[in-house]
């Protein structure tokens, strides 16, 4: 049977592939984000979802790099390895159709910069044989009224819930790159076990305006206002899918996209108050 590690289990990505695993049949090991990584000996393949909390802000530092820890435990026992990077490692003047084989030195965040150095150290670590996948905005059912998620699904739905209202610091119209926590989970889980190697952006691969999500998910919910301030387009992205579609499947298109949305929107309604 399969074995795969998820280090970082409380991610909501992680989640969602535990979930997935386990409907598959396989062997899942959930471990914390600071767990220990001995004991590995049998596992076919880790994932790693942790993070250190000054990754995000401050400068890179092995001692920080979560990804390159993982991976050199990975190498230790003959384990497959996905690091799951981000879409920030494109810079400002490629977020837009960004490919892989694109400039990915990091955006002007603390973040981009240090996915753009772990990659490169992961890399090394695992002789070239690791699994790198840039994400998208992965969503899902973020809302949670006992903890508040502040994820950009998280807020929207939470303001939805509570105001009646969807509010948005930009142009609805603004186009980005958003992909199912459900769909990304089983592709992961399909790279993973077949031990896919190199680096791979990894979204929906559809400029979808932000306004047009927020429309579907008040459709589904049955009301709802957006409030839109400033009216300006900002940040705008999204992923060049050609690489993965030429070597994999990608159950995804905008259809799909709007009957998710819509389904969130009547889950939501669903909640009490």
């Amino acid at each position: 049977m399969t074995r795969v590690v998820l280090r970082g289990s409380h991610s909501f990505i992680a989640g969602a592939v535990a979930d997935a695993a386990a409907a598959r049949g396989l062997a899942v090991l959930a471990l914390p984000h600071d767990a220990a990584l001995d004991g590995l000996t049998g596992t076919d393949c880790l994932i790693n979802f942790a993070l250190h909390p000054a990754y995000r802000t401050g400068p890179y530092g092995e001692d920080i790099d979560c990804d390159l820890a993982a991976a050199r435990a990975a190498a230790r026992v003959g384990a497959a390895f996905i690091m799951l990077s981000t879409r920030r490692v494109y810079g400002p003047d490629v977020r837009c159709n960004a490919a892989e084989n694109c400039p990915a030195e990091g955006d002007e965040t603390a973040y981009g910069r240090n996915k753009a150095r772990s990659e490169k150290a992961v890399q090394a670590a695992m002789s070239g044989g690791a699994g790198i996948f840039r994400l998208s905005n992965i969503f899902g059912y973020e809302y949670d009224p006992d903890c508040p998620r502040r994820s950009f699904l998280g807020i929207l739905l939470t303001s939805l819930k509570r105001k009646n209202k969807i509010y948005f610091d930009m142009s609805p119209a603004t186009r980005r790159d958003f992909l199912p926590v459900e769909t990304c989970a089983d592709l992961l889980l399909d790279r993973a076990v077949r031990r896919t190697t190199g680096t791979y952006n990894l979204g929906s691969g559809v400029a979808l305006p932000c306004g047009d999500l927020a429309d579907w998910i008040r459709e589904g919910y049955g009301g709802g206002e957006l409030v839109c301030d400033p009216d300006i387009v900002h940040d705008e992205f999204f992923l060049n899918m050609d690489k993965w579609r030429s070597q994999f499947p990608l159950p995804m298109n905008s259809g799909i996209l709007r009957e998710y949305c819509i389904d969130l929107g009547r889950s939501l309604k669903c909640e009490k108050s």
